[in-house]
């Protein structure tokens, strides 16, 4: 059931209906049928799949809650006869038990997502029911992040079953995400909501701005994507550079229309998700971009992959030998390298079950480390031209160059084959067919004029949007005032039903970012 569907619309009216008609523990056992309802749109098979992670999850939480309470209570209750050493030790005992626990249910959740997502890349013919289902990247991430907390002790394990499967399953994030936290998501998805009149107008407009970047733009595009990326022998050079500059757009106006969708649904319920981005191609350089683009992906890959490999015994002895060895420039670096690029390696793998996926990933981690490298050349370059910091022209520079090197890089989406991918990139520099291209682009590449001139509007729109967003909110400010706020929301419903890309000869049942 996508959010671009009729089906979900009737789904989600009727949600809302039932929804502040309840209270307090109504709405917790409503909100958790409605997410069985959801997933189980998808297939039955992918609802057992979730259910044994949440479940598998779930008990395993418990399972460390107990072993660190029965430790703290034998200490407390023996206070007075233990030495600080016999503490330590039941601690430690106590510590790795947990972690018996905590590795045993990581191997049974990651090897879900292992076998069902990745399967394919190894074996060429794969039983059905070893598909990857809705989401599971999504929610299993959720599912180890919510375990690993538990076993740093950041917050108890969830006793109410009821609540746990309510947050993972949260239906506006299985389509892509964000990836929440419990101690984020939980602070308003378990509270009694009632209906405030002035988020709820807040919520409506957001959700409907996703439908419009969604319908408008991304979905326009869709056909241009298709045409020269399945003909990449016709389509080479400059027909490349569209190509690049129109996935960019694209993948923006679906990723976070989709997010803006999955934020104010949610906000219509009274609930908060967090942020997932903050304009990211105003970024001026790949490190940057990455915390402003897919928030949560990035924060998440950060705390319970880099810091844990990072800090891990392996890397810290590696680290201790170059040292004693009279390398301590390359026993910072080399750490370093080796965690960034493995990180940036499961990255793309977990956008995609390919070797293109493994190739972008490193690809991002190869500028953002070259770019660490370069970082004493920079600062002497800045301190030289002291004037270009706060130049604007200079400003946008670095934004287009940042924006050029992630698009370039999203080629390896499209096309079929990293070496493809390469080829098709160089050829923009080889081709000389600018002419050709941009005249062809004018009259077809699978968009009529009203096409190009619905993607021109609507892009002009979103990029004047992100900046006029940067002072305040701009949702909440509409939301404040009942009557812009209805003024505002008929127009973007209007434009979606004028403008939208839908009906006969247009699929909007799949976002871009719900195959990963």
């Amino acid at each position: 059931m996508s959010f671009a569907s009729v089906e979900f619309v009737i789904f989600f009216a009727a949600l809302l209906a039932l929804w502040y008609s309840f209270g307090g523990r109504l709405q917790r056992g409503l909100l958790l049928l409605a997410n069985m309802v959801f997933y189980s749109s998808a297939g039955l098979r992918g609802l057992a799949y979730m259910l044994l992670t949440a479940l598998a999850t779930y008990a395993s939480a418990r399972a460390i809650d107990g072993i660190y309470g029965r430790s703290d209570a034998e200490i407390a209750a023996r206070k007075s006869e233990l030495s600080k050493d016999e503490r330590k030790a039941l601690k430690a005992a106590a510590k790795a038990s947990a972690k018996r626990v905590l590795v045993l249910c990581l191997i049974l959740d990651i090897g879900i997502l292992a076998a069902v997502k990745y399967s394919r890349m190894f074996i060429k013919s794969v039983p059905a029911w070893l598909g990857a289902p809705l989401a599971v990247s999504f929610y299993t991430f959720m599912a180890v992040a919510y375990l690993v907390d538990v076993y740093w002790k950041r917050f108890p394990a969830e006793k109410d079953i009821v609540r746990f499967l309510t947050f993972i399953s949260f239906f506006p994030q299985m389509v892509q995400g964000p990836i929440s936290r419990y101690g984020d998501l939980s602070a308003t998805l378990f509270e009694r909501h009632g209906f405030d009149a002035a988020s709820f107008r807040a919520g409506l407009l957001r959700a409907l701005w996703g439908y419009s970047k969604k319908l408008i733009i991304a979905d326009r595009l869709a056909p241009l994507i298709r045409t020269v990326s399945g003909s990449p022998a016709q389509y080479r050079g400059a027909y490349v550079l569209i190509l690049v500059a129109a996935y960019a757009v694209q993948l923006y106006a679906d990723f976070t229309g989709g997010i803006d969708i999955t934020i104010g649904i949610s906000r219509m319920l009274g609930i908060r998700v967090t942020e997932n981005f903050r304009r990211p191609y105003f970024s001026k350089s790949t490190a940057e971009y990455w915390r402003r683009w897919h928030i949560t992906m990035g924060s998440w890959f950060r705390d319970y992959v880099f810091y844990p490999l990072y800090t891990s015994k392996a890397v810290s002895g590696m680290s201790r030998k170059l040292r004693e060895a009279g390398h301590p420039a390359a026993a910072q670096r080399i750490s370093m390298w080796l965690c960034t690029m493995l990180v940036w390696a499961l990255t793309g793998l977990w956008h995609g079950a390919s070797m293109n996926f493994v190739v972008w990933g490193l690809g991002n981690g190869l500028i953002i480390m070259i770019s660490q490298e370069l970082a004493p050349a920079y600062k002497a370059f800045h301190a030289r031209f002291s004037g270009l910091s706060g130049n604007t022209a200079y400003k946008a520079f670095c934004c287009l160059r940042t924006a050029f090197l992630m698009s370039a890089l999203n080629a390896l989406d499209v096309y079929p084959g990293s070496g493809n991918a390469l080829a098709q990139l160089l050829s923009v520099f080889r081709a000389g067919n600018w002419s050709e291209a941009f005249t062809a682009a004018a009259g077809s590449l699978g968009l009529a004029p009203h096409d190009w001139a619905a993607v021109a509007l609507g892009t002009a729109a979103m990029l004047c949007f992100s900046l006029a967003e940067r002072k305040r909110g701009l949702f909440d400010a509409a939301a404040e005032k009942p009557l812009l706020s209805y003024a505002v929301g008929t127009a973007l419903a209007l434009a979606v039903l004028v403008f939208g890309a839908y009906g006969i000869g247009f699929d909007a049942s799949q976002f871009i970012y719900n195959q990963f």
